[in-house]
């Protein structure tokens, strides 16, 4: 009985040998293979995060759709101002490249899209063009803005008539004839009287007299804004 005992916690012991050196075996394989596989699956991690980076770089230089041209607000034709500010907008963080008299100036636009310059007058005329270019150096069809002429002189007024101090006699003269020239398309007023200023500068209009002193304040205001004003007197009598 007790030899029989024995040989059952020998084949035990023998199984739980075996079963130790199984485990044991399987451990060590399994850190093998961790070690082979694992870090070569860790640098193919590395390179996928890279190549995604690659790739998302590479949309955009395959960007070839260009952006929209600049849409330029309102800003005057002909200013007596030294300054004028040119706004606009187009495709939000894109570069304005702004031609003024065919000389560039290049302008970033905010993530609104909107673009402003401050352009200092000098000379008569400008004329001014733009374009837009976006991250991918696609570029926009130029446009046109418009024309800048700076005038800072006065209008001339030159009365044909009357003639400053003319006297004017009887009940047919009562109506006088008010006509001259002066600077094309200007606004002009006699005596708060507004008078058409045609695209040659030439103006006419009637006014009846008084009898004696008759004073016409003349106001000419040109496109510019500037101003000229010019007083003449005549004498109506019966």
């Amino acid at each position: 009985m007790q030899t029989y005992i024995s040989r059952r916690q020998r084949v035990k012991q023998q199984k739980n040998i075996r079963s130790a050196l199984f485990f044991f075996i399987l451990s060590v394989s399994t850190i093998a293979l961790l070690i082979i596989f694992g870090v070569p699956l860790v640098v193919k991690y590395v390179n996928f995060l890279t190549d995604l980076k690659k790739s998302s770089t590479q949309i955009d230089a395959d960007d070839h759709t260009p952006p929209p041209p600049p849409t330029f607000e309102y800003f005057p034709e002909t200013t007596n101002q030294k300054s004028v500010e040119i706004k606009g907008y187009s495709e939000p963080s894109s570069t304005i490249i702004l031609f003024i008299n065919s000389q560039k100036n290049e302008i970033l636009t905010d993530s609104e899209g909107n673009f402003s310059y401050k352009l200092d007058l000098n000379d008569n005329q400008y004329v001014i063009e733009a374009l837009a270019r976006d991250k991918s150096g696609n570029e926009s069809k130029k446009v046109f803005g418009g024309r800048i002429v700076f005038d800072n002189k006065p209008p001339e007024i030159n009365i044909s008539s009357p003639t400053d101090n003319e006297q004017f006699f009887g009940t047919l003269n009562r109506q006088m004839l008010f006509s001259g020239t002066t600077e094309p398309d200007s606004k002009l007023s006699v005596n708060g009287k507004n008078i058409i200023v045609d695209s040659n500068g030439n103006f006419s209009s009637r006014f009846n007299l008084n009898e004696g002193e008759n004073v016409f304040n003349i106001i000419c205001e040109d496109k510019a804004g500037n101003k000229t004003e010019k007083t003449i007197k005549v004498f109506f009598s019966y």
